[in-house]
């Protein structure tokens, strides 16, 4: 599913059970006691406050949570790029994503995704190899160079306050698990909600229960980036899928027949 019909499905979803969908209306603090500040100066009251606001989350910055912050030497280049797939030749199919490794003179690395029949989606790890997608130059002079960053919290929870996805737990993208584990959290998060009296025992219950497939995650995504294992190939065992592998409904993991 393209992100886009994703944003779409979940922003539907939202307005048909009441949800009111403010834009233009960002979040500069938050308080512990269910108090959120916006860049107007409004301040709204609330049962709970999810900080979801990315790595430079101001509600988890404004409550003085905790956290170790540190940069890979790595980095990532992402250009949107037309596919020329009729100059490509026959190596590949280039309707699939690949992964693509060169070692010498220096490493470099492309993951080549497509998103749609005309256009490419390219992550660029220094400088790439695929001359007829991206024979434009300047593309990449003016394109955003961003070093692979991990946040790790002392907590996720504060009062009544919980934080997912980038703002609680950034992790470098070698498993491509960063998304999927603030969905998968944040929706667990819902559950513990529904299972428990007040929002304080709900959220303590719900960090304890996800965590660690989350910490497990960053932890191995940040080793894979550092030493580049991905590109020894055959890397993706049972450790590294755990948290691709968890259905958040059942509570379980799907691990296939002969595994």
């Amino acid at each position: 599913m393209r992100p886009g019909c994703l944003h779409n499905a979940l922003g539907k979803r939202a307005k048909s059970v009441g949800v009111d969908i403010r834009t233009n209306s960002e979040a500069v603090s938050a308080e512990a006691d269910g108090r959120l500040t916006l860049q107007t100066g409004e301040v709204l009251e609330a049962d709970l406050i999810v900080g979801a606001d990315g790595v430079g989350s101001k509600v988890r910055d404004s409550l003085g949570f905790k956290q170790d912050r540190w940069v890979s030497t790595d980095g990532i280049i992402r250009l949107i790029v037309p596919r020329h797939k009729d100059k490509l030749g026959d190596e590949a199919n280039w309707d699939n994503t690949i992964d693509m490794w060169n070692f010498e003179p220096r490493v470099k690395r492309i993951l080549y995704s497509p998103c749609n029949k005309d256009e490419l989606d390219v992550w660029v790890e220094m400088f790439p190899f695929l001359e007829p997608c991206l024979a434009d130059a300047a593309k990449l002079q003016s394109a955003r160079y961003d070093k692979y960053a991990t946040t790790k919290l002392d907590t996720w929870v504060k009062g009544k306050v919980a934080l997912v996805g980038d703002a609680a737990n950034a992790m470098c993208p070698a498993l491509a698990q960063g998304a999927g584990c603030a969905m998968v959290n944040a929706f667990s998060l819902s559950q513990d909600l529904g299972e428990h009296a007040s929002v304080e025992d709900a959220l303590a219950a719900w960090e304890k229960r996800i965590r660690p497939i989350t910490d497990r995650t960053q932890a191995l995504s940040g080793e894979y980036a550092a030493n580049r294992a991905l590109s020894k190939g055959n890397m993706f065992t049972n450790e590294a899928l755990e948290a691709a592998r968890y259905d958040p409904i059942k509570r379980v993991y799907s691990w296939p027949q002969n595994q």
